[in-house]
C-alpha cells in the first residue's frame, strides 16, 4: 500500500507507523475527506514520517546500506504533540514528531548513509532543517478552508508515542510496498 500520484515519481526512507496509529492517521484522512471534502493526494497513503526524501536512490545500494544500518541500531520511542502547519501556497497540516536527541542522531545518520546515493534529495529533509512530522493534508487544501481544517483537528489529542521499529523504501507512484524494502530494527 503505497500512494499512487499523478505528480512526478518520488521516494522515500520513512519509518511506517504501528497498526493502532496508521489505523487513526487513516481515520483522519477519512473524516477530512467526508467533513471538508479533501480528499487525499494518493490513492492508497500509508501513515509514516520522512527521514530523506529523493528524486531518484541507486536502490541496491540503498538496500545494502539499510540492511547494514539497521543491524546496529535498537528500536527507540518517539513522541507527537499537537498539530503544525507548513505555510506555503499548497499547505500542510501535519502531527509533529517531537525530534529529541536520539532521533536525531539516528536521522544525521542515516542522512550520512544515504544521501549520496540519492538524485535530486529535498534539501528540507536534511539534518539542519529537518521537521519530523506525519502528514494530514498535503496541500490539496484551498487556502479557505485551512481555518476550518484545523480548527477540527485541534479537537483532537495528538500526544502519541510509539516505536520506531522499522524502516522502509516507499515511491509514490508503487501501489504496494515491497517487502525487501522493509527493514526491522531490532528491540531494545
Amino acid at each position: 500500500m503505497i500512494h499512487k500520484v499523478a505528480s512526478p515519481e518520488m521516494f522515500g526512507v520513512v519509518t511506517l507507523l504501528q497498526e493502532s496509529y496508521h489505523s487513526r492517521v487513516e481515520k483522519l484522512w477519512h473524516e477530512l475527506e467526508e467533513q471538508f471534502q479533501i480528499p487525499h493526494l494518493y490513492d492508497k497513503p500509508i501513515a509514516h514520517f520522512s527521514y530523506h526524501v529523493a528524486a531518484k536512490y541507486d536502490e541496491d545500494k540503498l538496500k545494502s546500506i539499510m540492511d547494514q544500518f539497521v543491524k546496529y541500531k535498537k528500536t527507540f520511542k518517539v513522541r507527537t504533540e499537537g498539530l503544525g502547519v507548513f505555510n506555503k501556497s499548497e499547505p500542510v497540516v501535519y502531527i509533529p514528531v517531537i525530534r529529541n536527541t536520539q532521533l536525531a542522531t539516528f536521522h544525521r545518520s542515516l542522512w550520512e548513509l544515504i544521501n549520496p546515493w540519492a538524485k535530486d534529495a529535498l534539501s528540507y529533509y536534511h539534518p539542519d532543517s529537518w521537521m519530523p512530522h506525519i502528514t494530514l493534508v498535503h496541500g490539496n487544501v484551498p487556502m479557505e478552508k485551512l481555518p476550518h481544517i484545523v480548527g477540527h483537528l485541534a479537537s483532537y489529542d495528538f500526544n502519541w508515542e510509539f516505536e520506531v521499529s522499522n524502516l522502509s523504501i516507499i515511491c509514490s507512484a508503487r501501489s504496494t510496498i515491497d517487502p525487501e524494502l522493509q527493514f526491522k530494527l531490532p528491540s531494545a
